[in-house]
């Protein structure tokens, strides 16, 4: 039924629209398909913001452009986020024109920064992963479990006249990783576990790296033209 794993992932994401999700291939080709739970309205509200910019700044760990955007909200001096965060001053300043740029924050004087718009991030609602395979199960049971770090759910996806083929149903059971099966019919073989130890900074970023522009292609907010 499908001549390559593109066509399976579309309709993975298809089903993942159809259960609540705002979802999306990712166009990196890193996570094949990835769905948020979230409102359309919040997503709407996000670009209304920032447009189409990602609010990814900066190395994953302590000096992330949200704990400076928080340093300024507490009222902090670009010295003190520095200090407080230990970065040099030309990082802070870097994460700061970039909050700019979202327009999030506005200068007000020497140095001296005003938070104006909320930040706007998307990891406190269910993310699903879904890892297409036409063949090669072990393979694909291996991405999900490289993938569990960042989401709260995670899938194999295969077409459904080849569920059966699917032997290593103990192994998915064991790692917590769910069985979708889509095409002839379409249906979940496998409930996921919710991964109560998903790393949420990390859950963060890969949905502001892989998901937030496609979603607004999906939503039809900016024109899959945007990007080539």
């Amino acid at each position: 039924m499908y001549e390559n794993e593109r066509e399976l992932q579309v309709d993975l994401k298809n089903y993942l629209n159809t259960a609540g999700y705002i979802a999306v291939v990712d166009r990196l080709d890193y996570f094949d398909v990835i769905g948020v739970k979230c409102p359309k309205s919040l997503l709407k509200y996000r670009f209304d913001i920032t447009g189409f910019n990602n609010l990814v700044c900066g190395f994953f760990g302590h000096s992330t452009i949200k704990d400076v955007y928080y340093g300024l909200k507490e009222n902090l001096s670009v010295s003190e986020i520095s200090k407080k965060l230990n970065l040099a001053w030309t990082s802070t300043m870097y994460r700061i024109n970039w909050l700019l740029k979202c327009n999030l924050v506005k200068k007000i004087g020497e140095n001296k920064y005003e938070v104006i718009n909320p930040f706007i991030s998307f990891e406190d609602y269910e993310a699903v992963y879904i890892e297409a395979k036409l063949i090669n199960w072990k393979k694909g049971i291996n991405q999900c479990i490289s993938g569990k770090a960042a989401f709260d759910k995670v899938y194999l996806g295969v077409p459904y006249s080849k569920v059966h083929l699917v032997i290593n149903f103990e192994e998915l059971s064991e790692h917590g990783i769910g069985l979708i099966g889509v095409g002839d019919e379409n249906e979940i073989i496998l409930e996921a576990k919710f991964n109560e130890m998903a790393n949420k900074e990390l859950k963060r970023l890969q949905l502001e790296y892989h998901w937030y522009e496609e979603s607004l292609i999906e939503l039809g907010y900016i024109p899959r033209a945007h990007h080539p």
